[in-house]
């Protein structure tokens, strides 16, 4: 890719001509103000909080935290990540397309120079998830073989203790690799879609990619007993 745009959309993701979006269950409102050096954005009974100053954002639901300290990584000749850059911009507008009406948050980091990149999250009022996005803006072209717009590093508390699983969908739907919930406690490498869920209550997460061309994309978790310890969508 010789150009100077990449975009890697959503609990989404997005490139070129092969876009494939992230999709994790998620839902905003029309809201966003700046509390000190936070960028805040709610709707109903989700909340999102970006720190403009290390380039991480908070998901909540129903005041519960869900995805900790999230941030964007891109692999160019360097791996650069929204942690990277000195400068987060925030802006936002109110959209109606065909996932709903809702608000745009765009998150623009930079360090002065000519590179940017370009964090977006579209929140709905009646959805159940948001999308995510992420793009970097360059003059003299780029191109890269990895993109997250969702990465964690950060463990947080998933739910009470029982019967928790990691959702491992194969990259081939044939007879050679079977789907396979597996259990809490190791890693696993999902392609397109991955839930993490309480398998008692069928209560928990889908994230995955909602449209690509070319790119093969994968959702890697980490998991102990009760907890997810770190969370990666990428393509």
């Amino acid at each position: 890719m010789g150009f100077g745009f990449i975009r890697l959309p959503p609990f989404v993701c997005q490139i070129f001509g092969c876009a494939f979006r992230f999709v994790t269950q998620l839902a905003f409102a029309q809201s966003a103000v700046t509390l000190n050096a936070t960028a805040v954005v709610e709707a109903g009974k989700w909340r999102m909080e970006y720190n403009l100053k290390n380039g991480t954002a908070d998901i909540f639901c129903g005041g519960k935290i869900l995805i900790p300290q999230v941030f964007a990584v891109v692999r160019l000749r360097e791996t650069v990540t929204s942690k990277d850059f000195r400068t987060h911009k925030f802006s936002r507008e109110k959209i109606s397309d065909k996932f709903g009406r809702g608000v745009e948050f765009i998150i623009e980091s930079s360090n002065d120079d000519t590179a940017k990149m370009i964090q977006t999250f579209w929140l709905y009022e009646k959805s159940d998830y948001i999308l995510a996005d992420v793009k970097i803006s360059t003059t003299n072209g780029a191109s890269s073989n990895f993109m997250s717009p969702l990465t964690t590093e950060s463990a947080v508390m998933f739910s009470s203790e029982g019967d928790n699983r990691a959702l491992f969908v194969p990259f081939d739907n044939d007879k050679w690799i079977r789907y396979n919930a597996v259990p809490f406690g190791t890693n696993v490498t999902s392609y397109e879609v991955s839930a993490l869920y309480d398998n008692t209550s069928r209560r928990g997460l889908v994230l995955g990619s909602i449209e690509h061309d070319v790119w093969k994309t994968g959702v890697e978790s980490s998991t102990k007993s009760n907890a997810v310890t770190s969370l990666q969508i990428f393509g």
